[in-house]
């Protein structure tokens, strides 16, 4: 009997670590996934895509690492535009026509930030990037 006790005990212990890692994990990622609701998605042949997000989120820092997470195709260019709430035409950009109209309808004047990686690999970020649209 003694011997089951001594496998069990360190058995149970690492089920119990391995239990507590992935809820964390999962709480991360959950976390995450209420800080911001994507609204607007477009994607073309030419791999050329625009993102839209809806998040309370202020700090400039958090949304760059979040926009610099979104699907990227080398040789392509992705836009990320985040709003405070939701611009209703901003939706619009998921149905486009083209990457252009795209841009168009993700980028209006309430947009908080929005960063850009471009084809030939340079990034761009920006607080209030659509001011002057």
């Amino acid at each position: 009997m003694k011997k089951k006790c001594c496998f069990f005990l360190p058995f149970m212990m690492v089920m119990c670590f391995l239990v507590s890692l992935f809820a964390a994990c999962n709480s991360a990622d959950n976390d995450n996934e209420k800080k911001f609701n994507q609204v607007a998605y477009y994607k073309d042949d030419a791999k050329m895509r625009v993102f839209v997000y809806i998040t309370q989120e202020t700090n400039l820092e958090v949304l760059k690492n979040h926009a610099k997470e979104q699907m990227h195709t080398d040789g392509s260019t992705t836009a990320v535009f985040y709003y405070n709430e939701l611009v209703v035409s901003t939706q619009n950009a998921t149905m486009a026509r083209n990457f252009h109209d795209a841009l168009g309808y993700a980028c209006t004047k309430s947009c908080i930030a929005g960063y850009w990686k471009y084809a030939n690999g340079g990034e761009t970020f920006n607080e209030n990037p659509c001011e002057d649209e």
